[in-house]
């Protein structure tokens, strides 16, 4: 009840903040639809109401253009990549004409920086990226970056309430911008392995179409030692990529937790089941090549067979026929992995409840039921994602004793789930627990989890066609617990969602590049174990600091400011600097 009088307020404000939208940012994002797309969503922006993202503030009222920002064409403004810009964000003071902007980052990683367009005309602007050198006379070549504007596309925020939000990121040079829309536009720079650790800089160029330039200093550093990766630990997106282009672009983002597709089921039946792994056959080859098959983890889900049975083969659920047809169903699919020698997990079904229950969901006895059988196949692991402890009545923790992985939502909803699965040594996945940094990263890391998974990497999409950019920004307004990636014609187009979420990846990773630095310095002089005792404290400290849970899964996460996330950063990237020293 209070959820609803919350929705029904915010529905009111909205619509109290109704605003035309305007005609230059509706042209951007028609442009990548095609007709039946773009005439959807011009019923949608008849029909609904367009809500501004920030309050209406004039540019003049708060940002005076200077002689040379007029000859330029734009305002010039930095802003940390972790905080959202708008198509009508005014900057604030302290972020307008900055001087440089930089990054941190390992070798054979890449990183993201940003700065911001104000425009003042309609324009295109080029940006020419120098190669940078570091004192030694060292380059990192300008080839190493890519320029990503983000562009934006209308989602549904409530029934009937629209707005314009930041969303894709393709590769754009120059970048095209429009007066009254704010753009961001991000860097990516791409570190070779073999690149010399040091200081990087050089001079960026920014020239809209018959204007004067604008530059901006740019700083790399390159850290003298590599980012690791915890084999122990894997995250990953439902709905994961299936191809070539796909999984080299999951694997950069730090990902090894692939969802399978359900291989096609041609026969259950109480003594034997057929199945075709042809589709999953060819998936597995794709993923192998790009180095992921013995390092991956691999769910697939089973209430998929288990519909299938009932509804394709006749057998009533859980009558004897069923439970038979079942297993071997199960013991099938784990014979084709343990072929294939890969780490096979079965996800039993999705999001268990007692009402409003979809084909993928069960209540809480049916849930029990489905456990119980999956125990009586020989050689498989199990795991269900959960909600909450309890749902009208019924306490669902009754259910961890039952599986080998317990995938829990990171909230206070789940506080008895995780306790009880920490307590009987289950091991413990997060389950969409937000698109934010602190959750994929420091939170991942304070509760010892194996992986952490979200929902989804991408929706629908149509690689094949160039930019086929379907239900997300017209039938279904943009549903935003959706993917985080546009699959396109020979690349992927990320979301901020993405990068942020791999930053949270990277913060993991540098924690984990800190232990392997302590555990080592520990073996070694004195002042090195004097340093990794200091080391283990400055975690144990950002451990405590940690919230327990994920309060939000919005645009990259209120419980942990950017400003205190990239402080932790920083700590752990310092100790390693200095116990690699000391431990020579």
């Amino acid at each position: 009840m209070k959820k609803a009088v919350l929705l029904m307020v915010f529905a009111a404000l909205s619509v109290l903040a109704a605003d035309e939208i305007n005609p230059l940012l509706q042209q951007e994002i028609e442009e990548p639809l095609n007709a039946g797309q773009r005439t959807s969503l011009k019923l949608m922006l008849r029909t609904g109401r367009f809500s501004v993202t920030e309050p209406p503030v004039s540019a003049s009222e708060n940002v005076k253009s200077s002689d040379s920002n007029r000859k330029q064409g734009f305002i010039l403004f930095s802003r940390s990549i972790m905080r959202v810009v708008n198509y009508n964000t005014i900057p604030e003071p302290a972020e307008l004409n900055p001087k440089e902007i930089s990054a941190v980052c390992c070798p054979g990683e890449y990183e993201s920086l940003a700065f911001g367009l104000l425009p003042l005309e309609n324009s295109k602007v080029t940006v020419s990226l120098p190669e940078l050198k570091d004192a030694s006379g060292n380059v990192l070549p300008a080839a190493c970056f890519q320029v990503r504007p983000v562009k934006y596309m209308v989602k549904s925020i409530l029934h009937g309430i629209l707005q314009a939000t930041p969303e894709m990121m393709p590769k754009e040079n120059p970048v095209t911008i429009y007066s009254g829309v704010t753009r961001n536009v991000w860097l990516y720079v791409d570190v070779p392995e073999n690149q010399a650790a040091g200081v990087y800089s050089g001079e960026i160029t920014l020239k809209a179409e018959g204007r004067e330039e604008a530059k901006l200093w740019i700083r790399i550093e390159v850290l003298p030692f590599p980012l690791l990766s915890n084999p122990s630990m894997s995250f990953g997106w439902y709905r994961s990529p299936v191809d070539d282009i796909g999984v080299a672009d999951y694997k950069r983002h730090g990902c090894s937790n692939f969802a399978l597709e359900e291989p096609r089921l041609l026969k259950a039946s109480p003594s034997s089941a057929s199945l075709d792994f042809g589709k999953l056959d060819a998936e597995m080859e794709i993923i192998k090549k790009h180095g992921l098959g013995d390092g991956g983890v691999f769910t697939i889900g089973a209430i998929g067979f288990a519909n299938k049975i009932i509804n394709d083969f006749g057998q009533k659920e859980f009558s004897p026929g069923f439970n038979s047809a079942y297993k071997n169903v199960l013991s099938a699919v784990r014979d084709w992995a343990a072929a294939r020698k890969i780490r096979l997990v079965f996800w039993l079904l999705d999001e268990p409840r007692e009402s409003m229950i979809a084909a993928w969901n069960r209540n809480l006895s049916d849930t029990l039921a489905y456990a119980k059988l999956a125990k009586e196949v020989e050689g498989i692991r199990t795991e269900i994602d959960v909600m909450r402890d309890t749902d009208e009545g019924k306490d669902y923790t009754v259910m961890v004793p039952l599986l080998d992985i317990c995938a829990p939502h990171a909230s206070e909803h789940c506080r008895g789930f995780m306790a009880k699965a920490k307590e009987l040594g289950k091991e413990l996945w997060l389950y969409n627990s937000g698109r934010t940094r602190f959750s994929f990263g420091f939170l991942s890391w304070k509760h010892g989890v194996a992986a952490r998974l979200e929902w989804a990497y991408a929706c629908g999409w149509n690689r094949n066609t160039s930019r086929d950019f379907t239900t997300w920004s017209t039938s279904r307004g943009g549903d935003p617990a959706c993917g985080i990636n546009y699959p396109s014609e020979g690349e992927n187009i990320p979301t901020q969602y993405y990068e942020w979420t791999k930053q949270g990846i990277d913060d993991y990773k540098y924690v984990f590049t800190l232990e392997q630095a302590i555990f080592k310095a520990a073996k070694g002089s004195s002042p090195a174990v004097k340093e990794a005792e200091k080391a283990k404290r400055m975690l144990e400290d950002i451990k405590a600091k940690c919230p327990e849970y994920s309060k939000s899964t919005d645009l990259g996460g209120k419980e942990q400011t950017d400003m205190t996330v990239s402080a932790w950063r920083k700590q752990l990237i310092e100790e390693v600097k200095k116990l690699r020293v000391l431990s020579r």
